[in-house]
């Protein structure tokens, strides 16, 4: 389980996740040695290649290891979408 903190205070998971979009698109849309802000954690880096091995473009700082901000990401959208279920 990630330990980042997505949601910024003041804001709801919705809001969150329309935030987190609206900077995947840019990531994904940019260039190589662009500067980008990881949607996540907000930290600045510089993207490093167009594709990934399984063809997923470079939109977050990390992807691996225990906390990192890809799969931080991913639970919050899993979250929303239970909560808007009507199961």
């Amino acid at each position: 389980m990630s330990k980042l903190s997505i949601v910024r205070v003041g804001e709801t998971p919705e809001q969150a996740l329309a935030r987190c979009d609206g900077l995947i698109a840019f990531n994904k849309a940019a260039h190589n040695s662009s500067e980008l802000e990881c949607p996540v954690c907000g930290r600045i880096y510089k993207k490093r290649r167009y594709k990934k091995f399984c063809g997923t473009p470079m939109v977050f700082c990390t992807a691996k290891g225990d906390d990192n901000c890809k799969d931080a990401y991913w639970n919050l959208v899993t979250e929303v979408r239970l909560r808007g279920s009507k199961c």
